[in-house]
């Protein structure tokens, strides 16, 4: 594959930029037009491994990429400057997360949408073998692991807690019922840190129990714990809580804030048009925007023609964030078929389009 070395913030201008992850001195930035890769030294693009369906989200594991774009795409970047593509394996659903676990032999857990989880044998990553799979009753959005065990974040019933011992026979063991959009999971020790559309929890492991809960975000779409600190990337800041390592059980019995201590940035509210989430997606999407004065608000959707298929009134809105909702039907309740298609926001003189996937 050919490399051109440019500068990043020239190139970044005209990409969507999802996801981020870090190793030895590189960047590998999952994006609309596949994975950039970065030299953090130099503040330089040293490759860009071009997909056909937007990249969301990426796992690295002994010099691999393993990357979420529909299909799942094996990239050897053990030398980053020359990232390649050597396997692609296309499977039911939609591939759109993706973690690794590296006990031998190593897995990668993959989260597709409708299509539900799937288990590759990555011992030869040329030739990821698919070991197992588990449907879910929703959407499949992400997955987190921790002790033989997968926390499969699933929109129509929750988080689905599997005995992964044997991949190849997953098994369910409980579910933690949530009604909200789950977006991502992380486990440390006893306790899993789930986020969802508007709030962020601590849930025991062993009992499936929540012990602390924050409420009022606005459009989170990333969570990551470092120690005690997590850190919660929501919209246009981030937010930090400070997580004590005992006496999890407390947190809702204390009066105090000492368990969860956010530091938020008082916002000027602006109006914005963000990224769907999930994108690709498929039945489903949310769509995200923030206006700057109180509006009647309407979405439109169209196809790569330009011809609107899909319109609803939203209605009055106040200033400050909100969160749109589509089925994936066009005017007359049918489904859309797979492919790009163009969503647009008007909001009093405010208009702005951004695209998005669909991935039948």
């Amino acid at each position: 594959m050919p490399t051109n070395i440019i500068t990043s913030n020239n190139q970044f201008e005209a990409a969507s930029c999802t996801k981020i992850r870090v190793h030895n001195g590189h960047g590998f930035v999952a994006a609309e037009t596949g994975m950039y890769v970065v030299n953090l030294a130099t503040d330089t693009i040293a490759a860009h491994v071009s997909t056909t369906s937007p990249v969301s989200d990426i796992a690295l594991h002994e010099g691999y990429a393993y990357l979420c774009a529909g299909s799942l795409i094996v990239v050897d970047s053990r030398v980053p400057q020359q990232s390649r593509i050597i396997s692609r394996r296309d499977i039911p659903g939609s591939a759109y997360r993706v973690v690794v676990d590296p006990n031998t032999p190593a897995h990668a857990y993959v989260a597709a949408l409708e299509g539900g989880l799937h288990i590759f044998d990555i011992t030869g990553p040329a030739v990821p073998r698919l070991v197992g799979s588990h449907a879910t009753q929703g959407n499949a959005t992400g997955v987190a692991l921790a002790d033989e065990r997968a926390y499969l974040l699933d929109s129509g019933i929750g988080v689905a807690v599997l005995d992964v011992v044997e991949p190849n026979t997953p098994k369910l063991q409980g579910v933690y019922e949530n009604d909200a959009l789950l977006i991502d999971a992380t486990v440390s020790g006893n306790h899993l840190y789930l986020l969802d559309s508007n709030s962020v929890q601590v849930i025991d492991t062993r009992t499936l129990i929540d012990s602390s809960r924050f409420r009022g975000l606005r459009f989170p779409f990333e969570l990551k714990l470092v120690g005690s600190t997590l850190y919660v990337a929501d919209l246009y800041q981030l937010r930090i809580f400070r997580v004590h390592r005992e006496g999890y059980s407390l947190a809702v019995e204390e009066p105090t804030q000492s368990d969860w201590t956010p530091n938020v940035v008082n916002l000027v509210f602006v109006n914005h048009l963000s990224q769907n989430f999930p994108n690709p997606f498929n039945p489903e999407t949310w769509i995200p925007y923030q206006l700057a004065s109180d509006t009647n608000v309407s979405l439109h959707i169209y196809d790569v023609q330009g011809r609107r298929i899909y319109s609803k009134v939203l209605g009055y809105r106040k200033t400050g964030s909100h969160t749109a909702y589509w089925d994936g039907r066009n005017a007359i309740g049918e489904p859309v078929a797979s492919g790009v298609y163009f969503y647009a926001i008007q909001a009093g003189t405010f208009h702005a389009t951004r695209k998005m996937f669909i991935q039948r």
